[in-house]
């Protein structure tokens, strides 16, 4: 998996991204000279996190638009600064998602947009082999385990991530989806399946026995290659491993001959009209290059690659430049149930329908289930929430609870609509005499009004022409649409009483839409 927008609603997105914070703050530390901070009027050092959070909830005019500079100006200038005329998504998004995090409320420098570009690329697991290796390298390591077994070898990495399936140590039919997220510097983990065999380790390698020195040879091959097509970027680099263009993907795996494997690795680079698939041996070396032409697809007598079968379900959808969201699905879709052949129209439409079924905002039913069944799931007959904040974005959800134990102590919950489940990350102790002073049970919440809200929402988006009456998801997806809905409480002369705020963003235009808890809209501002 990979990246998104967390929305405007700062508050949350503090709370649920603080480890991914302390990461990149310390990256930059590290490695470039400071960066900016936010300007604030009032020396707020003293405060504890939560009374930060809470200030954010008081002030009534941060959602205005009129604040000069707004994240958007502030993302704009660093282009311009950058002579970046047309950025590709993926630094769009890693601009936004570090302004949002780091609270950045000021025009940076040159010098400073040109560190955060710097760091950017230094992120980016495609073109700098050396850290894919140390983190596929400590892999033992972190999990505590001698030996780590690579189901099937096979180990794909993106310019953002490193997928690969592991045999649990305890059972060896037990396997695992192992996610290295490298903005997070992290790994996450899944439960995939069991293989009920005799001999479960006989498609299997230990992650030592994996030629990963030859990541440097296969790299520099894919760049040459990107050069002979004219695609190659001198002047910014993490060009030529982004998400649409430039090298896709490095995959090693095993491939069997005469009863014998043997460690393959290949690579896909891709033009503005090419699409080259690179095989190499296991030392790196190229064996043979097979190129596709405006889309024309070539027998190559091997599996076919996850880029052609997503583009096969481009091209049967009618999709000319389907959305970073949806690509993203169908790439991991692909990959988790093992697609080895192109799909039908049928079969492409449904993908199309489920990824539709799964957004949370055009869903509303969805995410007022899964938070009525919160209390079941998690087996409380009261749950609080603090702050009476819920945050709705397109995949997951975002609150903080009480525990029932203990009201002072307090957990962030994020749920995940792909994995229909939730997960928690203390938070903590309020320390307080009256801890349930600002919180609200989540059957007080209106979740009802979520409909309403919905609907006002995506008619304000169809007031500035940016509805897409054809392709739905597009109406709350990463980069426009609906972005965010919360629920949140509003203090008025010293009592309070909940609101609703959702943030609708088109290609010039972000307007913040607030309502009452019925869902009756009470202000629009732009």
């Amino acid at each position: 998996m990979r990246k998104k927008i967390t929305g405007i609603i700062l508050a949350t997105l503090a709370l649920l991204l603080m480890t991914s914070c302390q990461h990149i703050d310390q990256a930059i530390e590290d490695t470039f000279r400071p960066l900016p901070q936010k300007q604030a009027t009032v020396d707020k050092s003293d405060q504890s996190f939560l009374e930060r959070v809470e200030d954010f909830f008081m002030e009534d005019g941060f959602f205005e638009t009129g604040i000069d500079p707004n994240l958007f100006d502030i993302r704009d200038d660093i282009f311009v600064k950058l002579e970046l005329a047309d950025p590709l998504s993926d630094f769009d998004f890693f601009v936004i998602d570090y302004i949002n995090k780091n609270e950045i409320d000021k025009y940076l420098t040159l010098e400073e947009a040109q560190d955060l570009l710097d760091l950017f690329h230094s992120q980016n697991l495609i073109l700098n082999p050396e850290r894919t290796i140390q983190v596929l390298q400590d892999l033992p390591k972190d999990l505590g385990s001698d030996k780590i077994y690579v189901y099937n070898g096979r180990i794909t990495i993106y310019n953002d991530t490193i997928n690969l399936q592991l045999h649990q140590p305890e059972n060896e039919n037990h396997i695992d989806s192992y996610t290295y997220d490298a903005d997070a510097d992290e790994w996450r983990s899944q439960a995939m399946r069991n293989l009920n065999s005799e001999n479960p380790l006989a498609k299997s390698v230990l992650i030592t026995d994996l030629p990963l020195q030859a990541l440097y040879k296969v790299t520099e091959f894919s760049l040459d290659a990107l050069k002979e097509i004219g695609e190659y970027n001198q002047d910014f680099p993490y060009e030529n491993a982004s998400t649409f263009k430039g090298i896709q993907s490095i995959t090693l795996s095993l491939s069997w001959k005469d009863g014998d494997y043997i460690v393959g690795i290949e690579s896909t680079v891709r033009g503005e009209r090419d699409h080259i698939s690179l095989k190499f041996d296991s030392d790196g070396n190229l064996l043979t290059d097979d190129l596709f032409m405006d889309g024309a697809s070539v027998e190559t007598g091997t599996k076919l690659l996850i880029s052609d079968i997503e583009e096969n379900i481009y091209a049967k959808l009618e999709l000319e430049d389907p959305l970073l969201d949806f690509k993203l699905f169908v790439r991991d879709y692909i990959g988790k149930n093992e697609i080895e052949d192109y799909l039908s129209l049928e079969e492409a439409q449904d993908l199309l329908d489920l990824f539709h079924s799964q957004n949370l905002i055009l869903n509303p039913e969805r995410a007022i289930q899964a938070l009525e069944d919160l209390s079941k799931d998690l087996g409380w007959d009261k749950v609080y929430v603090y702050l009476g904040s819920v945050n709705i974005y397109k995949d997951h959800i975002d609150l903080v609870l009480h525990t029932p134990e203990n009201y002072n102590h307090i957990d962030s919950y994020t749920y995940d609509i792909d994995k229909d489940e939730w997960s928690v990350f203390p938070l903590q102790n309020l320390n307080s005499q009256s801890p349930l002073a600002k919180s609200v049970l989540i059957t007080d919440i209106p979740l009802q009004a979520l409909h309403k809200v919905t609907e006002a929402s995506l008619d304000a988006l169809k007031e500035i022409a940016e509805y897409n009456e054809d392709f739905p998801y597009e109406n709350a997806s990463t980069f426009k649409g609906v972005q965010s809905i919360a629920i949140f409480l509003d203090w008025k002369a010293g009592n309070h009483s909940l609101g609703i705020k959702s943030i609708v963003k088109g290609e010039r235009d972000l307007i913040t839409l607030i309502f009452d808890s019925d869902g009756n809209l009470i202000e629009k501002q732009r």
